[in-house]
């Protein structure tokens, strides 16, 4: 597998806001210095408030329902699994027969 760099062409990240007034939710890109006052829904001026971000979180098949686990655990468990992955794949390959072609 080949992996490519493509650099990003829009590195501002994504903010939400929602009104206090008309509970209007916006998602803009903007830098971080920047920040929305004013609601374009409903036109109300320092209506806007910016919300939390939100974070991405993964389950392994695994451990299923099983979120509890310190991130170093699950890591650990996925190399093993990987190692044991990687070894069969070498035993298959070294028990290949390889015909020379001529």
């Amino acid at each position: 597998m080949i992996l490519t760099f493509q650099p990003r062409t829009n590195t501002m990240p994504f903010y939400t806001y929602s009104c206090r007034e008309c509970n209007a939710r916006i998602e803009v890109r903007h830098s971080m210095k920047e920040k929305l006052l004013d609601c374009e829904k409903c036109n109300t001026e320092g209506s806007l408030v910016r919300l939390p971000s939100h974070f991405l979180t993964l389950k392994t098949d695994s451990s299923p329902g099983d979120s509890k686990g310190k991130p170093g655990e699950l890591v650990n468990s996925f190399i093993e699994e990987a190692a044991e992955d990687l070894k069969g794949h070498k035993r298959a390959v070294q028990n290949k027969d390889y015909k020379k072609e001529c």
